[in-house]
């Protein structure tokens, strides 16, 4: 089952990479601001959709060179009061795993996005947290999405 998905996730980056492009984040004060942390030893993928609702209008890749790096985290601004949403890729040694999530953003917000995975159980797990003036807490809207694989280069990657 994880080999097939690999070889799904693969086939599904392929197919969209014809219509992708690179994140531009909003000027001017009115934003938030998201930093995606890696905490794993190899490359995290990370792209957005056009689309937030349905994760479709094709992939923006959010990090200069599609990845953060090893152990590295990527800050950017996202325009608040609507959905974004985002995927994280890994792949290491066997172990495939993508989650796509979406949430809403406040302006002047910071927001955490934390990514992980336990290759002995097999599983990876994504969860955003709001900063407050006294701790790190779930970010209320955040709720992950289920994957799927578009039928054209823009279509829907998510449900």
């Amino acid at each position: 089952m994880k080999k097939m998905l690999g070889i799904v996730m693969f086939a599904g980056t392929s197919f969209l990479q014809a219509c992708s492009t690179s994140y531009v984040q909003p000027e001017g004060t009115d934003v938030a601001f998201l930093t995606i942390k890696n905490p794993l030893d190899g490359q995290l993928e990370v792209a957005g959709f056009r689309n937030a609702a349905d994760c479709s209008g094709g992939l923006i890749y959010l990090a200069p060179d599609r990845y953060v790096q090893p152990r590295g985290e990527l800050q950017i601004k996202v325009r608040p009061d609507e959905p974004f949403s985002f995927y994280a890729s890994y792949s290491l040694g066997g172990e495939d795993c993508r989650l796509t999530a979406t949430f809403t953003p406040k302006a002047g917000s910071h927001y955490a996005a934390y990514y992980s995975l336990e290759p002995s159980e097999g599983n990876c797990f994504m969860s955003i947290l709001v900063q407050t003036t006294s701790a790190e807490v779930r970010e209320s809207s955040f709720r992950l999405r289920r994957s799927q694989t578009p039928t054209t280069p823009s279509g829907s990657f998510c449900r």
